[in-house]
């Protein structure tokens, strides 16, 4: 039995409308499962394909176009007359689905404290700082996605290039087991997130480390929010729940270093 990971580990595939995100996404899943890993994924949705801007890659992803939007909800429906009403959460609750609908898009720090398995993988959501795998169907809009933090290539360009900018290009199904390996490597325990800019307790945003991490400079651990350093004389699963108790508190001053005795 493969040696599960002690803290869920998040990377996202980005790239432009039809550069084979999706795909990619689900052969990873597929190939990430088989070697025992539990996976789950969020899919990211922009303002929409009715904008050419994300067609083309030229939408920054940070404007909703209302008349593009998606929405799970339908006028007329129960659950959207819940919602109209003003009910925080609308759960669609039936045999064989469970759908928690919220009235807003949740910051990544939320959707990552709602998972806990091994894997997450988020299709889109180019503007948060986790590893990425950028997707693209011509180099001109695979420039447009790239960032610091991709540490592969992927989607349709992968059939024309081998590499690109020093990073190497893995074809979504001929190269799935190598770009897999590559995950298990690259891939580093999901950090805190809190806001844009971060708690810089460790003296970066959450930009910076993630790219430090990106380029071997840093650890993940340097994210003292996330991994807060605690002393404890007990067992490993009280310590790891400690820990995760710790990094929900929103404390003004979060203290840098917390030392605990187990009597």
């Amino acid at each position: 039995m493969r040696q599960k990971n002690k803290h869920m580990k998040a990377f996202s595939v980005t790239g432009v409308s039809k550069s084979g995100k999706t795909t990619l996404v689900v052969e990873l899943t597929k190939e990430l499962t088989k070697r025992d890993y539990t996976v789950g994924t969020v899919k990211s949705i922009g303002c929409g394909r009715g904008c050419q801007g994300h067609l083309t890659g030229a939408c920054d992803g940070n404007h909703h176009h209302p008349e593009f939007g998606f929405t799970i909800d339908t006028e007329g429906k129960n659950t959207f007359k819940h919602r109209r009403a003003g009910a925080k959460v609308v759960t669609a609750w039936s045999k064989g689905e469970t759908a928690l609908i919220y009235p807003e898009r949740l910051e990544l720090a939320d959707l990552i404290d709602s998972y806990d398995y091994d894997f997450l993988i988020v299709e889109g959501g180019r503007a948060y700082d986790l590893p990425k795998i950028t997707t693209g169907s011509s180099l001109e809009n695979l420039d447009k996605r790239l960032k610091k933090t991709t540490f592969a290539i992927s989607g349709k360009i992968a059939d024309e290039i081998e590499d690109y900018k020093g990073l190497k290009a893995f074809k979504t199904f001929d190269d799935i087991e190598k770009l897999a390996d590559l995950v298990e490597e690259k891939v580093y325990p999901a950090l805190a997130f809190k806001d844009y800019k971060g708690c810089k307790m460790c003296g970066l945003t959450c930009k910076d480390l993630a790219e430090k991490i990106a380029q071997g400079e840093e650890t993940y651990k340097a994210c003292l929010r996330a991994y807060p350093k605690i002393a404890f004389d007990g067992d490993e699963e009280t310590e790891e729940k400690i820990r995760k108790a710790l990094v929900k508190m929103d404390l003004e001053n979060f203290p840098r270093e917390i030392k605990i005795s187990y009597k």
